[in-house]
């Protein structure tokens, strides 16, 4: 929790945004994407998954001034996973989210998992020099099939590397700003820095440009009007397709017929 600036989230000014919120982080026994052997998940899993929402419910319910139409989750890198694992499995509990250089692979995303979460309100960050959890596998075509999927409030800052911008810490000129580890991009998350969205431009709320915590502080749970992607949905395309192809082998089996038919008759 010390390390990733994730205690900026009990100060002002992003306690201020909220007018008072309750902040829980939890830690995981080994690392949230364990599929329950130690080992790295290989198939979009996590063996915490009903353990993690069973308490964050427990803490909601054990709060009941929470606002349970304003429950916001996010984390880096693991926790930005677990975050996408918890929208993805609970999409009618969470009022946005922030996942931090994520690493739910596009693959393990499905296309009913998109429309169960373009709902929702998500700001992703990452940074395209990362090399540990890659964006282009990652965050960028998750983001990009939202959009595709008419998502109206999903936005996603892609920075180019991750500098210090403290002014404390220089590179060995004494000039140059120290550059971090691009996996570390949530040193401009946590620490609310201003974030460009995908297209160049700022994230707007009520006509000023706003900053990540800033924008979050307004997002209320969205309905979701989910419906379930039936076998037609997902198969359509391969059976129509299939069927074409079948069309034109039958044409041209009977092409091949009547050429014989008229050789047998010549």
């Amino acid at each position: 929790m010390l390390g990733n600036e994730v205690t900026n989230l009990a100060k002002d000014p992003i306690q201020s945004y909220f007018e008072g919120a309750y902040v829980l982080a939890p830690q995981s026994p080994t690392f949230w994407m364990d599929q329950g052997d130690g080992n790295m998940t290989i198939d979009g899993s996590s063996m915490y998954s009903e353990s993690l929402f069973a308490l964050i419910d427990s803490y909601v319910q054990s709060n009941p001034d929470i606002d349970t139409d304003r429950i916001i989750i996010g984390g880096c890198s693991n926790g930005g996973y677990m975050t996408m694992r918890m929208v993805i499995d609970h999409p009618e509990y969470f009022a946005a989210a922030f996942p931090i250089c994520e690493a739910l692979y596009n693959d393990y995303v499905t296309d009913d998992d998109i429309q169960k979460i373009k709902h929702m309100p998500i700001w992703f960050t990452h940074a395209i020099t990362d090399d540990l959890a890659e964006p282009q596998y990652i965050t960028i075509p998750t983001y990009e099939r939202l959009i595709e999927a008419n998502a109206l409030n999903v936005h996603f800052t892609l920075f180019d590397n991750v500098m210090d911008t403290s002014g404390l810490y220089f590179q060995k000129d004494g000039e140059t700003p120290y550059e971090y580890y691009a996996h570390f991009v949530w040193i401009y998350t946590l620490n609310n820095e201003e974030m460009i969205d995908y297209d160049g431009l700022p994230v707007y709320a009520n006509g000023e440009p706003v900053t990540i915590f800033e924008w979050l502080s307004l997002q209320t749970k969205q309905p979701s009007h989910y419906v379930p992607l039936t076998f037609i949905d997902i198969y359509g395309a391969v059976l129509v397709s299939l069927g074409a192809v079948g069309l034109i082998a039958a044409a041209v089996i009977l092409a091949g017929k009547k050429k014989e038919v008229i050789s047998d008759e010549n």
